[in-house]
């Protein structure tokens, strides 16, 4: 039987590799020293610990990352790298690795950010670990339980709201309540104080109104709420 070569032998071959090894030593992994960090007294200058070292300066990937879990070897889980040939940057788990539809995040030379999940899965942005947003599978947006955007359904809000809570005065804080053939069942006009009904056109609080018929009738139709 041939004598097993001893551990001085075994390393004095891996110092001799241009490639980084993959063979355990015993139950420790040992890398190159790319990093300027503390060598290992066994494998100075060319080896060190995997367990417990700290990389200082610049780790630069030709392709992409995929990390696994602890002591899970044969499963990876993350993965960051280019996104399906654009000039842009892919973080998602493994299995989505080139999709158009399933990344996590995606982040264009430009700036701009893609958040996405798979088909027929939610998108939730949590606050120690609570729901604050989720997105649906049907696009409708629920923000903190009090209030749901539809997409393709109904709109509701199960709390208090404040429209135009800065008081400002041009029409990009009027509110508008569209009906399916009048375009302004109601409609605010914050620089007059205005309110209308039914397309009426927003007037102020009406004062002064004679208590009578006649002068009920004329504030009515001034809201817009009967015709003349």
């Amino acid at each position: 039987m041939a004598r097993p070569p001893s551990a001085a032998s075994v390393l004095r071959n891996m110092k001799k590799q241009t490639f980084e090894p993959k063979t355990p030593i015993a139950s420790e992994m040992f890398i190159p020293n790319h990093s300027g960090i503390a060598d290992h007294p066994e494998a100075k200058g060319t080896f060190v610990l995997k367990a417990g070292d700290t990389m200082t300066g610049n780790l630069i990937v030709n392709g992409s990352i995929a990390i696994t879990g602890d002591n899970d070897f044969n499963n990876e889980y993350l993965y960051a790298g280019r996104w399906i040939g654009f000039n842009a940057a892919q973080f998602s788990h493994v299995d989505f690795k080139d999709s158009s539809t399933g990344y996590a995040f995606v982040q264009g030379q430009a700036g701009n950010v893609l958040i996405s999940s798979h088909t027929g899965q939610t998108v939730t942005i949590n606050i120690a670990n609570s729901a604050a947003i989720t997105v649906a599978t049907t696009k409708d947006v629920t923000m903190s339980e009090s209030l749901t955007v539809g997409g393709d359904g109904q709109s509701t809000i199960s709390k208090g709201m404040i429209i135009n809570s800065d008081k400002g005065t041009d029409s990009l804080h009027d509110l508008r309540v569209h009906g399916d053939t009048v375009d302004d069942l109601i409609h605010t006009d914050s620089s007059a104080n205005g309110l209308g009904f039914y397309n009426a056109t927003p007037v102020a609080k009406q004062t002064g109104v004679a208590v009578s018929a006649a002068g009920i009738h004329t504030a009515l139709v001034n809201l817009g709420l009967i015709s003349a």
